[in-house]
């Protein structure tokens, strides 16, 4: 009999009751899923590779105008309580908000500037600038997210940026307050500064390696406690550096920026979920009096 019944079990990909329960029960079950709406996902965006180049070979092969130098990594799914039923999508329309704003401008010359002289328009795909309006995003808790990945528009110039003499610039929604990007990309940076414009952005998160846990460490004396301590001492000092205006200014546009905010602070982590915990306890919008 209990074979019989575990081979029964089946995963459920739909529950059509939910609307004949008393309205009290239903309140009950919302109030168990509204918790998810106050937990971040992570927008995807990315800046390919800098050291991603292409020869004059492949240029001459297959020349391509513009170059779009940022994509989505993945589309965002339209979040499940916004589609669940009325009631869910009610609740959740409290949270989400649909579009964001996302501008480019800018050229950069081929590294063959000799041959080809002219200047090459770079800017946004227009399947971006269309994800981007469907999108249903949290302005107060989302995170975006840089990284690099494969360049799907082919560009002998090759990303942010191995251009010669490249002047360009992205504005992004004022609404976003946090961004996380790898420790790499922050450390490339953008050869003229500032070209990121967030001006409300109030913490970047760096993606870095954990403390190394050698096994052959205890048996010297160095103990797990006591490296994880070490790694922390370092990370904070690290953070202080990183959060400074002559840091940050490399890769974010401070021109635009309100007053009330003060710097953008730097917060290096060792994983998204680290990042999911800080945004959780982090403090509401600052009010603009």
């Amino acid at each position: 009999m209990a074979a019989l019944q575990a081979s029964e079990q089946v995963d459920l990909q739909e529950f059509s009751l939910f609307k004949k329960f008393p309205i009290e029960i239903r309140r009950m079950i919302l109030a168990f899923a509204l918790p998810l709406l106050h937990m971040p996902q992570f927008i995807q965006l990315s800046l390919s590779d800098p050291f991603q180049t292409f020869s004059r070979d492949d240029f001459l092969k297959n020349p391509v105008s513009p170059w779009k130098h940022m994509f989505f990594s993945s589309r965002q799914p339209v979040p499940l309580l916004l589609h669940t039923c009325s009631e869910s999508r009610q609740a959740a329309k409290a949270f989400y908000t649909q579009s964001w704003e996302t501008k480019a401008d800018g050229w950069g010359y081929t590294p063959m500037i000799e041959t080809y002289p002219e200047p090459t328009s770079c800017g946004i795909s227009e399947e971006f600038d269309k994800v981007a309006k469907q999108m249903y995003w949290k302005p107060e808790t989302d995170v975006v997210l840089f990284q690099h990945d494969d360049e799907p528009y082919r560009c002998w110039k090759s990303s942010i940026c191995n251009a010669k003499n490249p002047c360009y610039a992205f504005w992004f929604d004022k609404r976003i307050r946090f961004a996380a990007m790898p420790r790499d990309v922050f450390q490339q940076g953008v050869p003229d500064g500032g070209n990121l414009h967030i001006p409300d952005l109030e913490v970047l998160f760096v993606l870095v390696e954990g403390p190394n846990m050698n096994e052959v460490l205890p048996s010297i004396g160095r103990t797990e406690r006591v490296i994880r301590s070490e790694f922390n001492h370092r990370k904070d000092a690290r953070d202080q550096v990183w959060s400074s205006p002559e840091v940050t200014g490399k890769i974010f546009q401070y021109g635009d920026r309100k007053d009330h905010l003060g710097r953008i602070v730097v917060k290096s982590v060792t994983s998204l979920h680290e990042i999911e915990q800080i945004v959780a306890g982090w403090p509401p919008r600052p009010a603009v009096v």
